[in-house]
């Protein structure tokens, strides 16, 4: 009499997959033999120079971008592989007496906080002054295309080289290639600047005063110098390198005169203005 084997039918299915699928397949310099039951992850089998990899469950992989906002899915999700600095196409200085002309091209404008233009007057290699008080924002932030971007210098008469910052989010800058552009003729001495404010022999409320004078003709930057209780006393105050025609000193003692001189410079000389004298209130 025969017996009957009953065999439980999830086993017997269990039995069935794992045989079909546990498979092997070599040859060359290639070995792939694995097998996956899950919902999700992956399995990769490599040889040589390939790298072959599987899931299932994986309908949404990738990532979806709009405006300030992403949607990432899936279990292969990775970081995108979008540029993340801008893409400067051209940076161009052109000379429109009395002032500089500057236009800048970009492709992208990804992860860009915004630019500022920097300006030599003592050669491309030379020292560098920003010559924008705010930073320059992106015109399409986070956005595809190109983009033109401009902004107008008045230096004075003189060679001059600008440079262009890129300030990236949480990243380092970067920069331009030098723009060199000459304004005008020559001068060989610039013309002595007149002082604005604060008027001579007055005093202040604040201790962190904010000083002003003309532009001078033919100056390509300013040094400033203010001392303490006479012209030749304590330096509170020395600025060798400036682009711009005011500045705001840093927190002066109070219940002390100042004096402060300004001398406008190009490259071949420098005049000074003559002296003037402020109060810091005591409070």
């Amino acid at each position: 009499m025969k017996r009957k084997i009953l065999v439980p039918f999830p086993a017997l299915v269990l039995t069935l997959l794992l045989t079909s699928f546990a498979l092997a397949q070599s040859g060359g310099a290639y070995d792939l033999t694995w097998n996956t039951w899950d919902g999700g992850g992956g399995m990769f089998s490599t040889g040589g120079t390939y790298s072959l990899g599987g899931t299932i469950g994986q309908p949404d992989a990738g990532a979806l971008n709009g405006g300030a906002y992403s949607l990432n899915g899936g279990f292969w999700y990775a970081e995108s592989s979008a540029p993340t600095a801008v893409n400067l196409v051209s940076f161009r200085a052109r000379a429109a007496d009395p002032s500089v002309k500057l236009k800048w091209v970009t492709s992208s404008e990804f992860h860009t906080a915004g630019y500022n233009v920097w300006r030599s007057a003592t050669g491309a290699a030379g020292e560098y002054a920003r010559v924008n008080s705010e930073l320059i924002t992106p015109i399409y932030p986070g956005a595809d295309g190109l983009t033109k971007h401009s902004f107008t210098d008045t230096p004075g008469v003189g060679e001059y080289y600008y440079k262009l910052e890129i300030a990236k989010e949480d990243q380092a800058s970067e920069w331009s290639s030098p723009a060199r552009v000459q304004l005008g003729a020559a001068c060989a001495r610039p013309d002595k600047p007149a002082l604005i404010s604060p008027n001579d022999s007055t005093s202040s409320k604040k201790a962190r005063v904010k000083l002003k004078w003309e532009t001078a003709a033919c100056a390509t930057y300013y040094q400033l110098v203010v001392r303490r209780e006479s012209p030749k006393g304590h330096v509170s105050v020395r600025e060798n390198n400036l682009s711009v025609t005011e500045f705001k000193t840093n927190k002066l003692n109070r219940g002390k005169t100042y004096y402060w001189q300004v001398r406008a410079c190009n490259a071949n000389n420098c005049a000074k203005s003559a002296w003037q004298s402020f109060e810091v209130r005591a409070q």
